[in-house]
């Protein structure tokens, strides 16, 4: 399995736009992001039946994905699955799930704080 990432720099103050993309050290991408607990990733996250599977490889990836996983959603809440909710039980973490602008909120508190956890935002979809 592989997660198709891009590198954009290490964790920093992240935004959703108006028009609901997520914003970066001041350029507007039209990907979601996947964050460690030190770096921001571009993340391919098109195809909404691969999207767990994804969050899931990217923590496989990580030593220290933190102690939970912050997923934001989209434009509304979308619960996860309950297979998805056991894997990441499994793995030690805790999971907030939340809409995107709460979720991009709720990041930059966290950061603030310097607490140390993994993220995973989609982009909001208008139209």
């Amino acid at each position: 399995m592989s997660v198709s990432l891009a590198r954009l720099g290490p964790r920093a103050p992240v935004s959703l736009t108006p028009g609901g993309a997520l914003q970066f050290a001041g350029k507007i991408r039209d990907t979601a992001f996947i964050i460690s607990t030190a770096e921001v990733f571009a993340w391919a996250a098109a195809n909404e039946d691969t999207r767990e599977t994804d969050i899931l490889g990217f923590l496989d990836t990580r030593e220290t994905p933190g102690d939970f996983l912050l997923y934001g959603t989209g434009a509304s809440l979308r619960f996860v699955s309950p297979a998805f909710a056991r894997q990441i039980e499994k793995r030690g973490l805790g999971l907030e799930t939340m809409d995107t602008a709460a979720a991009c909120r709720t990041y930059n508190v966290l950061i603030a704080e310097r607490r140390r956890f993994t993220a995973a935002l989609l982009p909001v979809s208008r139209g």
